[in-house]
């Protein structure tokens, strides 16, 4: 109830909202700490607290623990400003249950001076927590859609680019390569007598060995503009720019190198342990044709790796 010595105006906003489902409380400008003079029944059904357990409190008790919330400082400056505001913050019933309140918040004044603050409290605590579980149900699919990109981009053993994606790419990181006259260089390898190593080992120790030597040629091809991808099987092939044709050479061979330190065994080859093949195209000049003619070219090269007793680098320059 209010005090006996206010304005009738404020007796009738009573009865007003005395029905109201939104909570309202008024607070004594004039008073130091604008103390609360009248809550309805609605206030103390959505805060829990009572008349009497508020009568003479800061409405800044529904606020918690919750100090430092950017609101606060809001309605101080609305207080202290005698200006309107609307806004949603977290607030405290008297269980401590956190509740989301949209607040308004008005002055009335009278000769310039603020008698005193009405404010409505509206519970929206369930459109808030709609709102948000619509947000986190968006974030999470945006985060699903970009795993699922990159599982259509990605060789699901190895970690590497897939065919696919090599494809797509390997065109367009060409046309960029001959347009700002950068050389190209398309690595094609293979692993030695795989599938007697399949048959001898196992596919499981066959898809461990391909791990270890996608790691290998991510460690030797790791710079940005770097594509490493699986081409199928035990095949893998490179794109690289900007690499002269011994600093070509030197990766072709760092690669076969590191796979063959790796020290996998392989008793059904020659050194029994595993190896890798490589070819190289070595683009210098401009591609009459497409992409297609350089993976074509390395693949001719590897195959005279191969032939020539595998666990080599041959380039071919174009």
């Amino acid at each position: 109830m209010l005090p006996a010595n206010l304005p009738v105006n404020l007796e009738l906003l009573t009865l007003l909202f005395k029905d109201l489902r939104d909570g309202v409380a008024i607070a004594d400008a004039t008073e130091k700490g604008f103390p609360l003079i009248y809550i309805n029944k609605s206030f103390e059904s959505i805060t829990g607290y009572s008349f009497d357990q508020v009568q003479g409190k800061n409405c800044r008790f529904l606020q918690g623990e919750d100090t430092e919330q950017a609101h606060v400082e809001e309605i101080r400056q609305a207080l202290t400003g005698n200006t309107p505001l609307l806004i949603t913050l977290k607030n405290y019933r008297k269980n401590g249950e956190p509740f989301w309140n949209e607040l308004s918040l008005s002055p009335i004044i009278q000769d310039d001076k603020p008698l005193f603050f009405i404010s409505i409290q509206k519970d929206v605590t369930e459109k808030i927590l709609f709102e948000q579980r619509i947000i986190n149900e968006m974030h999470a699919l945006r985060s699903t859609n970009k795993v699922l990109e990159r599982k259509a981009d990605t060789d699901g053993l190895t970690g590497l680019k897939n065919r696919h994606y090599f494809d797509m790419e390997c065109p367009v990181r060409l046309r960029i390569a001959q347009r700002y006259g950068l050389t190209v260089s398309v690595y094609m390898i293979d692993v030695d007598h795989f599938k007697l190593y399949n048959d001898h080992y196992g596919h499981l120790a066959g898809d461990t060995c391909l791990v270890n030597i996608a790691k290998a040629m991510l460690s030797c091809f790791s710079r940005a503009t770097d594509i490493c991808a699986r081409f199928g099987g035990e095949e893998f092939i490179v794109f690289s720019t900007d690499s002269s044709r011994q600093e070509s050479i030197n990766h072709g061979q760092r690669l076969v190198d590191m796979v063959g330190d790796l020290t996998i065994s392989h008793e059904e080859s020659q050194l029994k342990k595993v190896t890798v093949s490589v070819g190289i195209l070595h683009l210098e000049g401009k591609l009459k044709s497409n992409s297609k003619t350089l993976i074509d070219i390395a693949d001719k090269a590897l195959y005279q790796a191969k032939s020539n007793g595998r666990n080599q680098v041959i380039q071919t320059i174009v």
